[in-house]
């Protein structure tokens, strides 16, 4: 069944509600993560200013403030390499025209110069590892049409690696370890479909029927095997919307993982983490607000979606895990934070009727703030300021719910909490 939208946070008016996990430790712990190793490798761009780029390294809860080495572009597409030392992605050197799309190695640990592989006046993208970190293997259209194609991780001894008919499109591909199988996307005939290979390139079989390919950037697309390499999960791409698909490989039976809520809503660029218990991906819902692929986390049945990135800075381009990745923890019971132990404060706007006191049980009684302007806006909010019981690196979730509505009066305009 398709599972819910994505639920940042979730809330009761008298309580805030928290499940945490691991060790319980001083509430005042910094949110900060330097200590923490990464988990995470995204690239990610922000939303307003096409100058900024960045490949973030990052715990799965988005704390921390490294990121990979990198220069001018937009870096697309991330694969850590086997041994964890190197990234290979592809770089857009001129933002907006994917000609400019070219494959780079940087280290991790920034201990080598950034090494450049392809240079060429094609589409060079959506890279991936061979399992024993000796090849790369990537999309080109160095033929016109879209082709897989083969190098050595320097860049050297670049070769077809599938042949095709022409107008027959292949990009996005995933290599598994385990099972040292090949799984991509192929469009043909007005149909984008999962296609798996062999490593050494025999054995070509569909693994779907896929479905319309209408637009260029439609159809079935980006798969990412299972650690097991017994699933590949999708994004089922149509004109208005994305979802995620899962794929069983032995049976072929496919299954909805996660559907955006809204028009537009789009979940793109699945991967799983190493141990196969969660998938993170971009997702975007416009109709609630969230613009742009954000990124996200789920249970890897589709459960418990979780903006790991809620801010709408950043727009994510590629994700993939680390080893340090850990298994999801188990859930500590959940516990309530009284309201009545908050401090809570108006931040903007006037009292009109009411006061602070009334947010604090679920009886009728209500805020109500008269809204003042700013910079063209009708603004009144509060500030809500909980001490939580248990360290912040254990928190797991954050459950609140807030009751407003906003009512008008001739020219009046009033919030009511």
């Amino acid at each position: 069944m398709p599972k819910s939208p994505v639920r940042p946070l979730a809330m009761t008016l008298a309580s805030l509600m928290i499940a945490s996990c691991g060790q319980r430790g001083d509430s005042t712990t910094p949110n900060l993560g330097e200590d923490l190793p990464p988990e995470i490798v995204f690239g990610r761009l922000h939303q307003t200013d096409s100058r900024r780029a960045e490949l973030a390294l990052r715990t799965a809860q988005n704390l921390g403030r490294e990121r990979v080495p990198d220069r001018s572009g937009h870096e697309l597409s991330v694969r850590v390499a086997p041994g964890e030392d190197r990234v290979v992605f592809a770089r857009e050197r001129s933002p907006g025209n994917p000609d400019s799309r070219e494959l780079y190695v940087s280290w991790v640990d920034g201990s080598q110069p950034e090494l450049r592989l392809t240079a060429n006046n094609d589409v060079d993208d959506d890279p991936c590892w061979s399992p024993d970190g000796q090849t790369i293997l990537f999309s080109t259209t160095r033929e016109t049409d879209r082709r897989l194609y083969l190098c050595n991780p320097d860049g050297s001894n670049p070769r077809p690696f599938l042949a095709a008919n022409p107008g027959v499109e292949d990009r996005d591909p995933d290599w598994n370890a385990a099972t040292d199988r090949i799984v991509f996307s192929r469009r043909e005939n007005g149909t984008r479909r999962l296609y798996v290979v062999r490593g050494n390139g025999t054995g070509l079989i569909p693994l779907n029927a896929g479905s319309p390919a209408t637009t260029a950037d439609s159809g079935d697309r980006e798969p990412a095997f299972a650690p097991d390499g017994l699933h590949v999960v999708f994004a089922r791409v149509a004109p208005d919307q994305a979802e995620l698909i899962s794929i069983d490989l032995l049976t072929g039976n496919e299954q909805s993982l996660f559907v955006p809520q809204g028009l537009g809503g789009s979940a793109r660029l699945p991967r799983f983490s190493p141990l196969g218990d969660q998938i993170f991906c971009g997702v975007a819902e416009p109709e609630l607000g969230r613009q742009g692929l954000r990124l996200t986390s789920l249970r890897a049945d589709g459960s418990n979606p979780l903006l790991v990135e809620p801010g709408e800075q950043w727009h994510v381009q590629g994700i993939d895990a680390l080893s340090t990745l850990a298994a999801l923890p188990a859930k500590d019971p959940i516990e309530l934070v009284d309201i009545a132990a908050a401090e809570i404060q108006i931040s903007s706007g006037s009292g009109v009727m009411g006061s602070p006191e009334n947010l604090r049980s679920d009886d009728g009684l209500e805020l109500v703030l008269a809204t003042s302007a700013f910079n063209n806006h009708e603004i009144a909010s509060i500030n809500c300021v909980f001490t939580l019981p248990v360290a912040v690196e254990d928190l797991l979730e954050v459950h609140v719910t807030v009751k407003s509505r906003v009512s008008r009066s001739d020219a009046d305009t009033t919030l009511r909490i």
